[in-house]
């Protein structure tokens, strides 16, 4: 996976390695690196598949940010309808369910 946007607006971003992971666990729905500058945290994102797609945020692994109610997730997936990103449900996991998060997005873009 080409990380250069992840790179050059994270450039101190310390868990690469659970991106690649994760890039490589969910190969088949074509994730990419879609990090921008009004991003919080680095963003992966799925292909569109029957109107639907995912992001996916990776949070730092020796820093990480707290979400509104002050728990830190190591990932945080969006699954989207359409092209509107405010059409969405969420849901974390930990980097050790990834198994899980792959089974959700199996389900969810089928």
């Amino acid at each position: 996976m080409d990380l250069t946007k992840l790179n050059k607006y994270f450039p101190d971003f310390d868990n690469t390695l659970l991106v690649t992971r994760i890039a490589q666990e969910l190969k088949d729905y074509d994730i990419i690196d879609a990090t921008d500058s009004m991003d919080e945290l680095p963003r992966l994102i799925s292909d569109e598949y029957n109107g639907k797609f995912v992001e996916i945020f990776v949070n730092y692994n020796d820093n990480p940010i707290n979400d509104t109610s002050g728990i830190h997730n190591d990932i945080e997936v969006y699954y989207n309808v359409g092209n509107s990103f405010s059409d969405f449900d969420s849901k974390e996991y930990s980097m050790t369910r990834l198994n899980e998060l792959k089974e959700d997005m199996k389900e969810y873009l089928s």
